[in-house]
């Protein structure tokens, strides 16, 4: 039996960062496809003649995402986190070819829909198969890696699409997923692994769509409520219907015996601190993602591509502070690397509200660089702390809430701080004015983070995974761990 250097059966280590490739070949086809499509929805919309409907090319692939989320845990402790993988996988490729030859936009937005289906299932799954083929005392390292190609999708995405839109066409945005979806369900195949599932009961119908339904009109409000006007009775009816809906989606799971969505998991203060903190500074990347350009470009006249590459440094120090947190969560636990990574936050933003606006624009681009570094010092170690606190059967679950607090992060600090944009925003303003606007957005997510970085502090410290291993019993009980991943991952269909 070939040992590598740490002592681990060669093929065992090769399928396991196998596994990992393939996980990152799905998260990568999703998170691109949520970012490459905005740079082309105008040619899009000429090709298609959608009109002023161009939007539901992007919130139909939201709102589909959102009905699926729920049941994703459910699913897989059902039918397989593998089997549930591939056929994600599968779904959103042949979308991702409908998509791309669909001749008219309902049949485009109709695609998009079952792309969304597809897509919702590969995240969180995939974060269960890297959760569960890696031993706990590699989770922080295993995470930073695949959190890697998470941070750095968004940051290629839009200069990837319209290169693609300039140079090919817009359908090539969704072909290209052809070609590599193929190659990863083949590969996917071969090398995920079969792994343990979680417990389940019958399916919670009411769950499911008082869930899905209300998460879905929620999303759908938030995301569409600056272009209908928040007091428009479209943006009124989601958020309202949506609202109630979510009142009784949790009402029910706490009542019924078999839950569709164990909120149990909430007992734990440590996850539900950590999924806080992550449900915040997710939402607060998009300060960066989405109103740092925007200010950029209509205040103080900057190209497009002047503000892309202004932008690239942070995506490059997240993805780099990703590996560093990771492996400091294997070390010394993640309690600290989260509150280093909090307070960089808190620090920069403060900056950035304060005097980045009415600065050059490189000290600006240094703010958001050390800002984007602090992020992903947070990110592994938050993803380690919420997961290890959780019993084996309830990581499926565990992984679905963590997902679900991305998505609708993203969408409630977008509307939220665009609402707040648009009331500090006079009719006709100066630059100066438009600049103060911005400025309160800024200091409002600033806010946020100090309030993140409050609950960072109520982590329990916690020793690094592992750090028992000098007890015997303990020593006995992480040797038996150990076997069980080589024979996880030595079952392979």
């Amino acid at each position: 039996m070939a040992l590598t250097a740490g002592g681990i059966d060669s093929e065992v280590y090769r399928r396991r960062w196998a596994t990992m490739a393939v996980v990152i070949a799905g998260t990568v086809m999703v998170i691109l496809d949520t970012t490459i499509v905005n740079v082309a929805l105008p040619r899009i919309a000429e090709a298609l003649h959608a009109g002023d409907g161009i939007e539901w090319v992007v919130s139909a692939y939201l709102v589909a995402v959102s009905v699926i989320l729920p049941v994703t845990g459910w699913l897989g402790d059902r039918f397989g986190h593998k089997r549930l993988y591939l056929i994600g996988l599968a779904v959103f490729t042949v979308a991702s070819l409908l998509c791309g030859l669909a001749p008219t936009f309902p049949l485009l937005v109709a695609a998009r829909i079952l792309q969304g289906f597809g897509g919702g299932v590969l995240l969180p799954v995939g974060l269960v198969l890297i959760l569960k083929v890696f031993p706990r005392e590699e989770h922080g390292k295993a995470i930073g890696v695949w959190a890697i190609a998470a941070m750095a999708s968004p940051a290629v995405g839009p200069t990837l699409g319209g290169w693609l839109v300039d140079t090919v066409d817009w359908h090539w945005l969704f072909l290209l997923n052809v070609p590599v979806g193929v190659v990863t369900i083949a590969a996917g195949w071969r090398f995920l692994p079969q792994v343990a599932r979680g417990r389940f009961g019958r399916f919670d119908t009411v769950g499911f769509l008082t869930g899905g339904a209300g998460l879905a009109l929620l999303v759908l409000g938030l995301s569409e409520g600056n272009r209908w006007h928040w007091g428009s009775p479209a943006t009124l009816t989601c958020a309202g219907l949506g609202t109630a809906l979510m009142i009784t989606f949790v009402v029910n799971e706490l009542r019924v015996p078999e839950p569709m969505l164990e909120l149990e998991m909430f007992r734990s203060l440590t996850f539900t601190l950590a999924f806080g903190i992550s449900f915040v500074v997710v939402g607060v990347q998009y300060v960066r993602l989405v109103f740092v350009p925007l200010e950029l470009e209509t205040v103080e006249g900057h190209s497009a591509f002047t503000v892309g590459l202004s932008l690239a440094p942070a995506a490059i120090l997240t993805a780099v502070g990703v590996t560093i947190g990771g492996r400091l969560a294997d070390r010394i636990g993640p309690r600290k690397p989260i509150i280093v990574g909090v307070a960089t936050m808190v620090v920069a933003g403060f900056a950035v509200a304060a005097f980045g606006l009415r600065s050059p624009l490189w000290v600006l681009i240094v703010l958001l660089t050390i800002q984007g570094f602090g992020m992903g010092l947070h990110s592994s170690p938050a993803t380690v702390a919420a997961m290890n606190t959780l019993p084996p059967d309830l990581v499926g679950q565990g992984s679905t809430m963590r997902t679900l607090a991305s998505q609708v992060s993203g969408a409630v600090f977008v509307a939220g701080l665009g609402a707040l944009l648009s009331l500090s925003t006079p009719t006709d303003p100066s630059a100066s004015q438009a600049r103060d606007a911005f400025e309160v957005v800024f200091y409002a997510a600033f806010l946020a983070l100090a309030a993140a970085l409050v609950m960072a502090l109520f982590l329990r410290p916690g020793p690094p995974v592992g750090a028992d291993l000098a007890d015997d019993a303990d020593a006995e009980e992480r040797r038996l761990e150990i076997e069980e991943v080589v024979e996880i991952l030595s079952t392979v269909e």
